[in-house]
């Protein structure tokens, strides 16, 4: 079973093998190849510092469109993930030309991550059935093909393993009284984090066994957790010496630095991720009714077998509904995404196959058993897998030089090179601001500067030439209000009437604000629009296309 479950697992993601470098991949690639040959000057463990820039530096970026208009100089975006860089760094050192390569080594660490899963539900589950029906889950749900398949997201599936590990660990050490967990425990929790910041979600998993599993008195109980709470506060200090902290930002939110703003987003992140990790695969924009029901009802049908189970199923079952809702706090700090629910995976694949064995292992005729083991297969371990296959053989579609990405076809190529590209209007940011290296990918020119004027999924945008170099965009829903367009600016930070911004070739001012977010600006152009200095052009469905700046509408089909 164990060898079925790491080849299921690995499998499954393996499709990916040959999705080469993707989006974040080019960045990590560019910032290891130049540390390697000594033209970098930040530590080598900065590679996942996203803006690390001084609020000047930041505004010169700004200035020269290399973050939109809307951005904070007040912004911050800094990961320590040293363990997880040293394996970026092995594969840029071995095979830096071959990312099949790179993507097999962290397969390996996928199916590493399957096999320690099933050495652990052989210990925490009620039975041998449940464990391997928890094991199979494991190796199939499509919540871990994001992190398997994508090298960028490498940290998740190392933070996943090293977490597996810590509860190998403490189980072995609080019921066998294996002294060496005492020390291993701890020391896996802290390579975990120095994997990645998500790794402090374990301690939920620690928290439930002291409340579930755990014997002996309160005390006694919480005692257990000492030694990784002081490994949770040395990584922290050590994390913000270092300067790896996090602010200023809509999408990522540190709760040391920003608790009322994590706060106030929490419960709404909190339960999308349980719909995520319950419900049947899919984004929570799609069907989301039927996800939510169908979360509801596999949720539903774990309460009912734990209610009607033995002492010793409602113990497991009553784990899991400690520990998972307490790992998901911390995953709470940014959007929610399958990748960052690798780890509480842990908890709801137990569950699952608590669920299944109950009604394998009954010798009664249960119904209600046997329906709510149904509904588990059907969402986990029928439509997961496929969703699994479907995403792995997928995800090159995120490579730049992929037909769906936006490359202003119709534009002249050789002018565009010695033009300031202005888009008027895109559906989000990351749209835009893959033109240019689509266009590069494609063997053609990028423009001199792009700028970016509106980045949201509006329908009702609307465009006013006030003068030959004024435009004026009205959108009474706002700015920022999506998370791409919101990861350089937080609601913290308000914009207000009168506000200006200036750039290279244009001074954005806002007329007015909704909720601190502008619902219309003027943007006054260094020249008139029509100068051949200038290409303007909006997305129309398919493409970037030439606009008429004067009047009219921006649609997004």
């Amino acid at each position: 079973m164990l060898w079925v479950c790491v080849l299921l697992g690995i499998l499954l993601a393996s499709p990916a093998l040959g999705s080469g470098l993707l989006a974040d991949d080019f960045g990590q690639r560019a910032f290891i190849l130049a540390k390697l040959g000594g033209h970098a000057e930040q530590p080598w463990w900065d590679m996942f510092v996203l803006v690390g820039a001084t609020p000047e530096e930041l505004e010169r970026m700004r200035y020269f469109g290399q973050i939109p208009w809307w951005s904070s100089s007040e912004v911050h975006i800094a990961f320590w993930r040293p363990l997880t860089a040293v394996t970026h760094y092995l594969d840029y050192m071995l095979w830096p030309e071959t990312p099949w390569l790179m993507h097999l080594h962290q397969l390996a660490w996928h199916g590493l991550a399957c096999g320690l899963a099933w050495a652990l539900y052989r210990r925490l589950a009620s039975s041998t059935c449940a464990a391997g029906a928890a094991a199979l889950g494991f190796s199939l749900t499509h919540l871990h093909v994001s992190a398997a398949a994508w090298l960028a997201h490498r940290n998740a599936v190392l933070v996943v393993v090293f977490a597996l590990l810590c509860l190998l660990a403490h189980d072995r050490w609080r019921r066998d009284r294996w002294r060496p967990g005492a020390v291993l425990g701890p020391a896996a929790l802290l390579a975990g984090l120095l994997a990645g910041e998500m790794g402090v979600a374990v301690l939920g998993f620690l928290i439930g066994y002291a409340l579930m599993i755990e014997h002996g008195g309160t005390g006694r109980r919480i005692a257990t957790l000492a030694p990784y709470v002081l490994v949770i506060i040395i990584w922290r200090v050590a994390h913000d010496t270092l300067g790896h902290v996090v602010f200023g930002s809509g999408v990522y939110v540190d709760p040391i630095t920003e608790p009322l703003l994590w706060l106030s987003g929490m419960p709404e992140r909190a339960l999308e991720l349980l719909v995520y990790l319950f419900g049947p695969p899919g984004p929570i924009d799609a069907a989301a009714l039927g996800r939510v029901f169908g979360a509801v009802l596999v949720m539903l049908a774990v309460a009912l077998v734990a209610a009607r189970g033995e002492p010793e199923l409602r113990r497991r079952i009553g784990f899991v509904a400690c520990a998972v809702p307490l790992s998901l706090v911390p995953l709470t700090t940014t959007i929610p995404h399958d990748r960052v629910l690798v780890l509480a995976t842990i908890g709801s694949c137990l569950a699952f196959g608590e669920v299944i064995a109950a009604a394998l292992q009954s010798a009664r005729t249960l119904v209600l058993e046997r329906l709510a083991a149904l509904v588990v297969i059907v969402v986990h371990y029928v439509l997961s897998p496929a969703a699994s296959l479907f995403v792995a053989a997928n995800v090159d579609r995120l490579r730049v030089e992929s037909a769906e990405y936006p490359i202003a076809a119709s534009l002249d190529d050789a002018e565009l090179r010695r033009q300031s590209l202005v888009i008027v209007h895109a559906p989000n940011l990351l749209l835009a601001s893959l033109l240019s290296p689509s266009r590069v990918a494609r063997g053609l020119n990028r423009p001199n500067f792009t700028w970016v004027l509106h980045a949201e999924p509006s329908s009702n945008l609307q465009v006013r030439q006030i003068d030959a170099r004024t435009l004026e965009l009205q959108d009474d829903e706002g700015w920022l209000r999506s998370p791409d367009s919101t990861l350089m600016r937080s609601p913290t930070q308000p914009f207000e009437v009168g506000d200006e911004v200036a750039t290279l070739d244009f001074r954005v001012r806002v007329l007015e604000v909704a909720d601190g977010r502008p619902t219309r600006i003027s943007v006054q152009f260094r020249t008139d629009l029509d100068d051949p200095s200038f290409a303007v052009v909006t997305w129309t469905g398919d493409d970037f296309e030439p606009c008429p700046a004067a009047g009219g509408s921006c649609p997004d089909p």
